[in-house]
This record gives structure tokens, C-alpha cells and sequence, in this order.
């Protein structure tokens, strides 16, 4: 057993990052990364917001080329750095305006899509069936959700969601949800990764120096999983490059 540096919640150039994939593994690998989810966007085709990510392609357009490239990265990030890279996904809907339910729910070790536009009830469940977990992420209160408008409906429904989600973000990039650990909900810390590092830049800072979660576990996916659920995890805050 180590304890593994991790990030869940991790996004590339196959939806709306700006950053490559074999990039991004080269980003969090020389940062002492052990454990990454790639979690690019499926997005609902409900939402005005939905339907134009969709034609600028800012979300995941072929699941099997998106499988084969995380392979891809799978391999070149064992081999080079000793990181465990899993598939996961980021499942969004926007605010529509009309009640239905917009939110951000971050698969871990997803082997199959999920359809967006399925209630978050059913989204959950779905992930669940093929053994991933499901994680609300920035669950409140997003500085920047922007054109998204209201995507806090797993928080806002926290009674409903309190034992069905497996973990809640208590850190998004720099921010801290200090309400999920007064609830006492199962956590994860990650940066949410968009864009690239620019020393000058302190926005691009955030996104890799950041909140992560340190994992009690042997590099697998299973045993990663387990420490999850069991919340043998920390808190952490990188702030510059191991080493």
C-alpha cells in the first residue's frame, strides 16, 4: 500500500480542454501524479448550452476513439512515469431555464457511456451498474459556471443524493467546499484541469497547483476504488512540483 498522489477530475483536448492527452500525462506525471481519471465531457443535447458544445465539439464526439486514445495514454503513462491512468467522464447538463435539472457528475472508471440527458437519478445508477463511481463535482456555489447557469441540482436535492453519489468534491482547482465536510459526505479533492501551466498566469497555476487527493492504496483501479469508499484518502494542496 502507498499513498498516491490523485486527481478524478482531469480534462484534455477531446472535449474542452486545451491540452493534448499524451500532454496531460506528461503535465501530471513530472508533477508527481500517480493516479489520474480522464474525465472529458458527455454533454446533454436538451439545453441551448448542450446542443452549441456539441457543434463547436467540446465534448466527447466518438466514444470508441475516445476509449482507444485513453488506452493509448494508459500505456505511455505506466511506462514513463509508473501513473494509473482510468477512464472516466465528466456527465454534464446545463441549466436549461424551464426546471429540469442541470448538473456535473464525474464518473470514475466508466466502461460504457452514459446518456446525459437520463435524469441524474438514473445517471448515478448507471455508472454505478458497471462498477464506477459517481462524483458530484464543484457542487456549489461555482465561481465560474458561467453559460451553465444553475448546475447544483445534486446539492440542492442533498437529501435525495447524501448516500446515492459515492463522493462529493470538497476541493475544485483552489476552491474549498467547506460544506461537504460539515455535511460529513464521503470526499475528493481535484483541479478540474482545463488548460495549460504558465508561470505568469495565475489562473493556469490553478489548474494543476491545486486541490488533490492523496489515496491509501495499491496502484490499481480496484483497490484505488475501495480507498475511496472507505475515505482512506487526504486533503492535499499542491502548490509547486514535487522535487
Amino acid at each position: 500500500m502507498q499513498e498516491l498522489l490523485a486527481d478524478f477530475h482531469v480534462h484534455t483536448a477531446q472535449s474542452d480542454g486545451q491540452v493534448p492527452l499524451l500532454e496531460v500525462i506528461d503535465i501530471f506525471g513530472k508533477g508527481g501524479v500517480k493516479v489520474i481519471n480522464i474525465s472529458d465531457h458527455l454533454y446533454d443535447t436538451i439545453t441551448e448550452h448542450g446542443k452549441r458544445v456539441h457543434e463547436m465539439k467540446q465534448c466527447i464526439q466518438d466514444w470508441e476513439l475516445y476509449c482507444a486514445q485513453v488506452e493509448k495514454a494508459r500505456r505511455y503513462a505506466e511506462q514513463r512515469y509508473g501513473m494509473l491512468v482510468i477512464r472516466g467522464a465528466e456527465i454534464t447538463r446545463a441549466d436549461s431555464g424551464d426546471g429540469t435539472a442541470g448538473f456535473h457528475i464525474v464518473a470514475v472508471d466508466l466502461k460504457e457511456p452514459v446518456n446525459p440527458n437520463l435524469s441524474p437519478q438514473e445517471i448515478v445508477k448507471a455508472i454505478q451498474a458497471q462498477g464506477g463511481l459517481a462524483i458530484s463535482a464543484h457542487p456549489y456555489d461555482k465561481p465560474d459556471a458561467g453559460p451553465r447557469g444553475n448546475v447544483f441540482y445534486l446539492w440542492e436535492n442533498l437529501e435525495a443524493f447524501r448516500d446515492m453519489v459515492d463522493l462529493w468534491e470538497i476541493g475544485n482547482g483552489r476552491v474549498l467546499y467547506e460544506k461537504v465536510a460539515q455535511e460529513g459526505l464521503r470526499f475528493v479533492a481535484d483541479s478540474d484541469f482545463h488548460i495549460h501551466i504558465d508561470s505568469h498566469d495565475a489562473q493556469c497555476l490553478s489548474q494543476f497547483f491545486s486541490w488533490k487527493t492523496k489515496v491509501a492504496a495499491k496502484r490499481n483501479k480496484d483497490a484505488v476504488k475501495e480507498a475511496l469508499l472507505k475515505q482512506k484518502v487526504s486533503l492535499v494542496l499542491v502548490n509547486k512540483t514535487p522535487g
